[in-house]
């Protein structure tokens, strides 16, 4: 008897290493991807390790909730109460990794159209955080709260990975949501053991990459829900004044992305901004894209303008 619990002590903690090892092993691909070589060579090896090390307990750091976010200060927060709000959610293409305060997407906006913009991107999410940001109290003190009254537009940039987010996103804590009978989206509070394997959430990863869970149909189905779900969010959180504030969807992609141009058929309180139809931006191309295919300034320079027009601005 002895033998064997020693034995299962001994797989526990081979596993319980494995985990630890995988864990380290991904932040350190992706911290090596989103970073130039320049500044890695500035890293010494303690202060890498540190660094990995530091994301990993980032990401463990809440249990019950998924309050881990990274936010830019607001822009142009000196015209508030001359014009409306523009609030921009999405992840690190919103965010703008890579970019200079004053090279990003809300703040070329805000320079341009001479309003508050609150960016609401952070690196690595998907629609299920910019819903559980929508529903709960995670941006209180993150803006003054007197802008919900007055936000004309939420602008949610779109890339085609946040399809593989809504269903595998390889943070531990992700929210979790559950469909209702009516349709509906209702938030599960709280992680077990199970969520937070590293063994489980790769596996997750590789059937989506693989085309076997979820198929299309489900992934087109799961990804309109989730934006209309957004939109509903969006009016019990902001107001235009005497008006509804409006949802934008910014596809950053070249390719056609049907369930998005169904949407905008069926529900014209969302109105879809294609950037085929913007602009001609190859997104792959290294005179658009900085590290890991990110949008470097030049491609703000040139959207926000036509953004600024479409929207009327």
């Amino acid at each position: 008897m002895k033998k064997i619990i020693i034995n299962i002590l001994f797989i526990i903690f081979l596993f319980i290493i494995t985990e630890f090892l995988l864990e380290i092993v991904y932040f350190h691909k992706l911290f090596q991807a989103h970073i130039s070589a320049d500044e890695l060579k500035n890293y010494s090896k303690k202060e890498y390790i540190s660094k990995i090390l530091f994301n990993i307990k980032e990401h463990f750091s809440a249990v019950d909730e998924y309050t881990v976010y990274d936010f830019r200060k607001p822009s142009g927060m000196n015209y508030i109460g001359k014009k409306p709000a523009i609030v921009l959610m999405g992840c690190s293409f919103t965010y703008g990794t890579n970019l200079n305060d004053d090279e990003t997407f809300s703040s070329q906006l805000a320079q341009y159209n001479h309003r508050p913009v609150i960016n609401l991107g952070t690196p690595g999410i998907g629609p299920r955080e910019v819903l559980y940001m929508l529903i709960t109290p995670v941006l209180n003190d993150i803006y003054p709260q007197e802008i919900n009254n007055n936000v004309e537009y939420v602008i949610y940039t779109y890339i085609y990975d946040h399809n593989r987010r809504i269903f595998t996103n390889i943070k531990p804590l992700a929210p979790k949501f559950k469909k209702q009978k009516d349709g509906s989206l209702k938030y599960i509070k709280g992680h077990n053991f199970i969520d937070l394997l590293f063994i489980k959430r790769s596996l997750k990863e590789l059937l989506f990459d693989k085309g076997i869970y979820p198929n299309q149909k489900l992934t087109d189905e799961t990804l309109i829900l989730y934006i209309n779900e957004i939109n509903k969010a969006i009016h019990k959180k902001f107001k235009n004044g005497e008006k509804q504030t409006k949802l934008v969807v910014l596809v950053y992609s070249n390719d056609e992305i049907e369930p998005l141009n169904n949407i905008e058929k069926n529900n014209k309180d969302i109105i879809i901004l294609k950037l085929n139809d913007l602009a001609d931006i190859d997104i792959f191309s290294d005179k658009y894209t900085i590290i890991d295919e990110h949008p470097n300034k030049k491609v703000w320079e040139i959207l926000v303008p036509i953004i600024s027009k479409k929207l009327d601005l």
